[in-house]
């Protein structure tokens, strides 16, 4: 049953990080009471939430009693306890989100099937319960090069392996031995991209424009939405996004990263929360991804997306912090810098982001901080 959670009444966001602390934000901006949960200490949003709880994401109790005091609660990450989620939402009525698209995106295999029984297209795939001495056949299967990811947990590269050769196999293979794992054709692609959906308690749909991306070592290094992408793509993927959600009757919030390889498109992962790729929402859309979650759970009209000029952002890493500070009085009036509050400035762990909404300075940054900086 749709409901409306009005200003002055008090949204819960379970999980404490980086998204947590902007979806916070964006509620704080709104009006609302904002509390979060988190089994950290130094939790970045704990900085700007009204009120706060310590306590782990498994334990039921300490959760119950966190989302019974909230009027509606969303949540920043898929690795909450899917099954606690069931439990709370089914008890309290006011998880809008519900369980599965934490069920769904919390295992590789179950993702990879719900993508296909929707009718989308995503590489070759073998599913491997227990890697053991399947690993030999998985060349003549998917060709080289292919990849292997642990059919759980895993991000920003971690738990997954490239193999490029035969020589690979026992080396990059070796720590995923005994797992679950799911092995991928390797998509020679033209460019990756993602896109960002948002569907209210009412059904109503809409996506943010799409973000090209570029990684490095399997992290995110810059987003990009043009003013002049291309139509054709902007409908296929949307139609695509608005499928998968309208089958699985999914509520709130919902990124989708794909391969683009001529007209050919294939789904790669799905991710039930604000993405890093639509961070350029902030300062490039009318509304911001975080804005328009709030908005979604809260069963108010969902906002305008329209891109407002072409926006590029930067992922900023542990190891960017020391040059950033160097250059900042040498950044562009036209550059958005975010910083997450972390405790830790750690290698290859993101903490930040910057946001251009120009081209004005953006080569200059990217060399003093990402070439000079290294």
């Amino acid at each position: 049953m749709m409901r409306s959670i009005l200003p002055t009444q008090k949204i819960g966001v379970i999980g404490g990080g980086q998204l947590g602390k902007m979806l916070i934000e964006a509620a704080n901006r709104m009006g609302y009471l904002t509390s979060v949960y988190d089994p950290s200490l130094t939790a970045p949003a704990f900085s700007v939430a009204n009120q706060y709880t310590i306590g782990q994401f498994d334990d039921y109790e300490a959760l119950s009693q966190f989302v019974s005091k909230c009027d509606v609660v969303t949540y920043e990450f898929e690795n909450i306890n899917a099954e606690i989620v069931k439990q709370l939402s089914d008890k309290y009525q006011n998880i809008p989100q519900g369980e599965f698209p934490l069920w769904m995106t919390q295992n590789r295999m179950r993702e990879k099937e719900h993508i296909v029984n929707a009718g989308l297209p995503v590489p070759p795939i073998v599913m491997v319960d227990n890697l053991g001495d399947e690993w030999l056949e998985l060349p003549k299967k998917l060709g080289f090069p292919f990849v292997v990811k642990t059919s759980e947990g895993g991000y920003d590269g971690k738990g997954q392996a490239v193999i490029r050769s035969q020589a690979d196999l026992p080396s990059k293979l070796s720590a995923l031995m005994d797992c679950s794992v799911i092995a991928e054709a390797f998509v020679d692609y033209d460019f990756e991209a993602s896109i960002i959906g948002v569907r209210g308690q009412d059904g109503d749909f809409k996506t943010f424009p799409i973000a090209r991306n570029q990684h490095i070592n399997n992290i995110l290094h810059i987003s990009t939405a043009h003013m002049d992408e291309d139509p054709k793509l902007c409908k296929r993927l949307h139609g695509m996004l608005k499928d998968l959600m309208e089958k699985y009757n999914i509520v709130g919030i919902l990124a989708m990263e794909v391969f683009v390889k001529g007209d050919e498109i294939y789904v790669n992962e799905l991710a039930p929360r604000p993405h890093n790729s639509g961070h350029y929402t902030m300062e490039g859309c009318t509304t911001s991804q975080f804005e328009q979650a709030i908005r979604a759970v809260c069963g108010l009209p969902l906002g305008n997306t329209t891109l407002k000029q072409t926006t590029t952002m930067y992922n900023l890493l542990g190891q960017h912090i020391e040059p950033l500070f160097k250059y900042l009085p040498s950044l562009s009036a036209d550059a958005h810098l975010h910083l997450y509050g972390k405790k830790e400035n750690k290698f290859n762990r993101k903490v930040g982001h910057v946001t251009f909404t120009n081209n004005d300075g953006m080569t200059d940054f990217s060399h003093a901080i990402f070439t000079e900086g290294q």
